[in-house]
């Protein structure tokens, strides 16, 4: 069994699409890519942690809350084993559909094999402790972080690896590449007294995406 990582991808962001800037022509286009792109690194036994807004979804807006059961029908594609980080997505739709009822939306998912995680879980990789939450500000001090929601930002942080999808070629990111990632950044936990920003980069690593992906 192998481990992999990737945030935000938005599946079901039918209305929306153009607004996410992703180099695909159309929704479809986008979803058979990232489907096919997981399912040809993730085996069945294999665990994909999705850190926040696997599905897209807003209540308030109806070209963002029409297409859910599209969301569903796209993460039921990938063959591996499916485990969420709640997302500010997943929130919204827990609040407008299952009245803020955390339990009622992790059955939800369970009925089709996908399990929702809490907000922040630890993972252990080999030796090192990781952080899973969606949200740069929720980053823990005293081990590395995997986090999203920052789509457009920097890769690298001081606080640990930003998974978003559109930052590591369309692909989730293995155990193996983050060990490489982190060596080749010294992406280490911050002093306690210091408060970080999204922008507080170490090392931009856009371009050895390229090259640790195609190893």
């Amino acid at each position: 069994m192998n481990i992999f990582f990737t945030s935000d991808l938005h599946f079901g962001c039918v209305g929306v699409y153009s607004e996410y800037g992703h180099p695909f022509p159309n929704y479809a286009t986008y979803e058979h890519t990232i489907i096919e792109n997981i399912n040809s690194m993730c085996q069945r036994k294999d665990i994909l942690y999705i850190v926040g807004d696997a599905l897209d979804y807003n209540g308030n807006v109806p070209h963002r809350s029409q297409y859910l059961d599209l969301s569903i029908e796209a993460l039921c594609k990938l063959q591996c084993r499916i485990r969420i980080i709640p997302g500010n997505n997943e929130e919204r739709l827990c609040k407008h559909k299952f009245d803020n009822n955390w339990k009622a939306l992790q059955s939800y998912f369970s009925k089709y094999g996908i399990y929702l995680c809490e907000q922040t879980m630890n993972v252990g990789i080999e030796s090192t402790i990781w952080q899973l939450n969606h949200y740069i500000d929720n980053h823990a001090y005293d081990r590395l972080n995997l986090y999203g929601h920052c789509h457009r930002e920097k890769s690298i942080t001081s606080v640990g690896i930003n998974t978003s999808i559109t930052l590591t070629g369309y692909y989730p990111l293995s155990t193996k590449q983050l060990k490489v990632l982190v060596r080749r950044a010294c992406a280490y936990s911050i002093p306690r007294n210091h408060i970080p920003k999204v922008n507080d980069v170490d090392f931009n690593l856009y371009f050895e995406y390229d090259k640790i992906l195609n190893k």
